[in-house]
């Protein structure tokens, strides 16, 4: 009778045992909560049976061996059940900001951030712009359109600008066109975010008292580069007879410089996987991240230096020169800013290993925009453009004035708006159709 229990004891917990890891397997990988911890329980109750039930003296390395699979498996449970109570799971209308602070600790935040926000992105984009049927620019924008992204809105103007409408007869007003790449556009979230060109008008009316309304045009567009604005700037922008034009272009535009640099090969990185156990998947996700950094460290490296000549004749070089051309024909102030990012080459390595999870070409981009830094200051010195370096308490600043790698914050926003608003007062003050003065009366 005995032998008999023990027999199907012993069948009991191995039909329990090999159900449960199936159970466990199937479960994690299709990320099915109610199979996986079923497994688990199966796992944690056909070990010991299988041992305990099926041998009337069994080893005790076996049966320590059998009652650690059981223990292990409830602490896993508990442990879940704990976290599930503890931990607040994301507002998935609240904005979206991607913190090194927070996101080093939480991978799994890391993922639901990427989804979340690439999900509102594209609905946002799909809304706002089309493919061009021309081919001329990747995509063009959508006129007399509106849509929310996040808390703030996008509007669309019949011009295809963002904003308000703009007169094409601009009248007595002193026209500056903002021309850029999304972080022209603006990149905002809340509803209270504005884009740079929007503050910097808001800036200059603070600031300057003027007998003429000076006017500040957003003419952004997201996924163009510098060629494209120029293109637009001369096929659409010029008839609205702009006095000046502020380019703040880099990040889509490094494969006129990057090219020039030695190839870099990165894998894409690892995503924190969708597991119904957030310990396993972080040990999952902690291996394959470790395997990333591999190769991240040996492929990732890259050297930015280039000598000045070899910049200069860059077609991110050529391209300045026929905008500073474009100027002097067209009769308005071409104005280049410098470009930033969320990380530079002072950025701590643990830094820019937690960008590349997002972006993993982020040190070919960080030398790329370093070049394209040092190409601006030199076109200021050789042609006759005004350059604003607004570098200044934004390029690698990480910890509070970004998005992600390359959008700001409102607050990130507010300051190169200020650093233009510094770089193109003394050409405000001194044109004598506009009889500007600061307000405050102190010299600037």
């Amino acid at each position: 009778m005995r032998a008999g229990r023990r027999i199907l004891g012993a069948a009991g917990g191995a039909v329990l045992l090999a159900l449960g890891i199936w159970a466990a397997v199937r479960g994690s990988i299709d990320d099915a909560a109610l199979l996986f911890y079923a497994g688990v329980a199966g796992i944690g109750v056909g070990a010991p049976l299988l041992v305990h039930g099926g041998l009337r003296r069994p080893p005790v390395a076996l049966g320590v061996l059998a009652n650690t699979i059981a223990a292990l498996a409830l602490g896993l449970m508990l442990l879940e059940a704990g976290w599930a109570l503890l931990r607040t799971a994301p507002n998935p209308t609240s904005a979206p900001m991607l913190r090194f602070e927070e996101g080093r600790w939480d991978p799994e935040q890391l993922r639901e951030w990427q989804e979340r926000v690439l999900r509102n992105w594209f609905r946002m984009l799909n809304t706002l712009v089309r493919f061009d049927p021309t081919h001329v620019h990747p995509v063009v924008p959508i006129p007399n359109r509106r849509v929310t992204f996040f808390e703030s809105e996008y509007r669309i103007n019949s011009l295809g600008l963002r904003g308000d409408e703009v007169e094409i007869d601009k009248g007595d007003r002193y026209r500056v066109i903002a021309i850029g790449e999304s972080t022209t556009f603006g990149a905002t979230v809340l509803a209270s975010d504005r884009p740079w060109p929007e503050v910097l008008e808001e800036r200059i009316a603070e600031t300057l008292d003027c007998d003429r309304e000076i006017e500040v045009v957003n003419a952004g567009m997201g996924t163009w580069n510098l060629a494209d604005s120029l293109r637009r700037l001369e096929d659409e922008l010029l008839p609205l007879a702009p006095d000046m034009v502020i380019s703040y272009h880099g990040h889509n535009g490094f494969k006129f410089i990057i090219r020039d640099l030695p190839p870099v090969v990165v894998p894409e990185p690892p995503l924190f996987p969708k597991r119904p156990s957030r310990l396993l998947a972080r040990i999952e996700f902690a291996l394959e991240l470790r395997e990333f950094r591999r190769w991240y460290r040996f492929e990732g490296q890259v050297d930015g230096d280039m000598g000045d000549e070899a910049l200069m004749h860059t077609e991110y070089a050529d391209l300045y020169r026929h905008f500073i051309a474009l100027g002097h024909e067209a009769g308005f102030v071409p104005v280049i800013g410098t470009f930033n990012m969320a990380v530079n080459a002072e950025t701590p390595e643990e830094v820019v290993e937690f960008f590349a999870l997002t972006h993993p070409m982020v040190r070919p981009l960080e030398a790329a925009n370093a070049l394209h830094t040092r190409l601006v200051r030199a076109l200021g010195e050789s042609e006759d453009v005004v350059i604003v370096d607004t570098s200044e308490g934004l390029d690698g600043v990480y910890q509070d004035q970004y998005i992600d790698l390359v959008h700001f914050t409102q607050s990130g926003r507010d300051r190169l708006a200020e650093h233009f608003l510094a770089g193109i007062t003394p050409i405000l003050l001194a044109d004598p159709t506009l009889g500007c003065s600061v307000r405050d009366g102190r010299p600037r």
